[in-house]
């Protein structure tokens, strides 16, 4: 981790990209990226882990352009203020990222399952495109959406999803529908648990195949000792 955890209140910003095709344009750094990342940077409580997807502004360059924007405002930033140590991600490695934040804002992609596994708050941007698909199963039926209009208030949304008791519960509830229970060491639980039943299913298997060979070679034996 690029920082020494301290008392500021840590917000996960990891945008899609502007997708090919009006179905899919859920990226939302031109939507509500610079608004909300504004005013994160701009709160002494706060810290920013920014990670846009590689691929943001290859189709739109006006979409790569606000990117490049919210980049040097967090140079910006922590020039100002070195100990404020927000971040800009590119790097490969995904997990550090998901753990530490105290609330994670992502769009319509896998990256909202990838923060569901880390059972932490989450908020969704709603596409502004009216032509961008929105599953109406699972967990974005109930989701807490961000929209555009609320972007610049967004360290109110981050407040209330950290205190709401019922956007607890709801997450909750979603984490153990995907995921079941995901405390630490519960996973690997269940995985012995999984290799262990095949294991004993695979001794039980073998064990009367064993015996069904042993029938078989006694019977052909048998029948030679007859003739």
């Amino acid at each position: 981790m690029p920082y020494a955890a301290d008392e500021r209140v840590v917000v996960l910003y990891a945008p899609t990209w502007e997708g090919d095709r009006p179905s899919a344009h859920y990226g939302s750094i031109r939507t509500h990226g610079e608004a909300l990342t504004q005013a994160v940077l701009a709160s002494p409580g706060h810290r920013l882990i920014y990670r846009p997807h590689p691929r943001s502004g290859v189709v739109d360059v006006e979409y790569g352009a606000a990117n490049d924007r919210i980049i040097a405002a967090i140079a910006a930033a922590n020039a100002a203020d070195p100990g404020a140590r927000h971040v800009y991600d590119d790097r490969p490695e995904l997990g550090w990222q998901l753990a530490a934040a105290d609330v994670a804002i992502v769009d319509i992609s896998a990256m909202v399952y990838d923060r569901l596994a880390a059972d932490k708050p989450l908020m969704v941007t709603r596409p502004v495109d009216p032509a961008a698909v929105v599953d109406t199963h699972g967990y974005l039926t109930d989701a807490e959406w961000l929209t555009d209009a609320a972007a610049p208030r967004v360290l109110d949304e981050v407040a209330r999803v950290l205190a709401d008791p019922d956007a607890v519960t709801k997450l909750e509830g979603w984490v153990r529908h995907y995921f079941g229970d995901t405390t630490p060491g519960a996973a690997t639980a269940r995985f012995e648990g999984a290799v262990a039943e095949l294991m004993r299913r695979w001794d039980t298997w073998h064990a009367a195949s064993a015996s069904e060979t042993d029938e078989d070679e006694d019977e052909d034996a048998a029948e030679l000792d007859d003739e």
